[in-house]
């Protein structure tokens, strides 16, 4: 089987003490793909210069016809 790969980057938005995503809006994306057959497969953070989360990514693949 062959596969094929997204990448969606969340932007977290920071504040002095922590940070926020746009949870609902996160949500409805992942699951208009899901809808078009893409599984999310992986979920990361990536780290801004003192510790806290900058992004996160979010890997999805979907399956792919060998034709």
């Amino acid at each position: 089987m062959l596969w094929e790969y997204m990448t969606v980057v969340a932007p977290v938005r920071r504040t002095l003490f922590r940070g926020s995503i746009q949870a609902q809006g996160l949500t409805d994306r992942l699951n208009e793909l899901g809808r078009a057959g893409w599984e999310l497969v992986a979920a990361s953070p990536t780290w801004s210069g003192w510790g806290g989360t900058r992004d996160l990514v979010f890997l999805l693949k979907r399956a792919v016809s060998s034709d």
